[in-house]
C-alpha cells in the first residue's frame, strides 16, 4: 500500500472523530446547560439559539461549518476522492457521534461546512435555497430538508462529479430530520425566533 492511499485513510478515519466533536454540547456546558435536555434537545444551532441565544448560536454554526471544512481540507492533499470521504465521515460523525450513543446533531452545518470547501459555487446556491425557505416559511428544518433534496440535481447540473456524494449527503441529511418532517405533517414544528432566547 503507498502512502498516499495510508495518509487518505487515516485522514478518512480521523474526520469520522472530529465529525463527532460536539460544539452545542460543549457550549452548553459552559453555560451550565445540556443542551441535549433543553429545547429540542438536538445539539445544533437551531436549538442553541433557542435555548442560550444569539451568540451562541453563532459560535456553534461556525464551529460545526468550520468542522466540516477542515476535514475536506486535509483530505484534498491527497485527492478529490479522500477530499469527499473525509467531508462524508465528518458528517456521519457529526449526525452519529459515538461518545453520546450515536445521537448527534442533524449534519446541516457540518455539511455546509464541507461544500463550501469542496464546491463552494454548489454551497452558495444551496444556501440561498435554504435562506428564501426559511425567509418565506420561519421553518429552519424545512429549508434544511428542501436544500438537501434539491443538492444531487443541481449538482448533476453545476458539478457532476459530486454527484452521488450529493445523494449521499442529501439522503443523510433528510433521514435525520425525520422527526421534523412528522411535525411539519402536523403542524407542531417551531418557527424560527430570531428575537433570541425561546425556552
Amino acid at each position: 500500500m503507498e502512502a498516499n492511499q495510508i495518509l487518505g485513510m487515516v485522514i478518512i478515519v480521523a474526520s469520522y472523530f472530529v465529525g463527532c466533536i460536539s460544539p452545542a454540547t460543549l457550549i452548553g456546558k459552559i453555560h451550565g446547560v445540556d443542551i441535549r435536555k433543553e429545547g429540542s434537545g438536538n445539539p445544533g444551532t437551531t436549538n442553541v439559539l433557542r435555548v442560550l441565544g444569539k451568540k451562541q448560536a453563532a459560535v456553534t454554526l461556525a464551529a460545526d461549518v468550520l468542522k466540516g471544512g477542515i476535514c475536506v481540507l486535509a483530505g484534498s492533499f491527497v485527492s478529490p476522492d479522500v477530499s469527499y470521504a473525509a467531508g462524508a465521515m465528518a458528517l456521519i460523525g457529526h449526525c452519529w457521534p459515538f461518545e453520546f450513543g450515536f445521537r448527534g446533531g442533524k449534519g446541516v452545518a457540518t455539511g455546509v461546512g464541507l461544500l463550501l470547501f469542496v464546491k463552494p459555487v454548489l454551497a452558495v446556491t444551496l444556501l440561498i435555497v435554504f435562506i428564501a425557505v426559511v425567509a418565506v416559511t420561519r421553518y429552519v428544518s424545512l429549508g434544511s430538508i428542501v436544500a438537501a433534496l434539491a443538492m444531487p440535481g443541481l449538482a448533476l447540473l453545476m458539478v457532476p462529479d459530486f454527484f452521488w456524494y450529493g445523494v449521499i449527503l442529501a439522503v443523510i441529511v433528510v433521514f435525520k430530520h425525520r422527526p421534523n418532517i412528522s411535525r411539519l405533517v402536523k403542524g407542531e414544528e417551531s418557527k424560527l425566533n430570531l428575537g433570541g432566547k425561546n425556552k
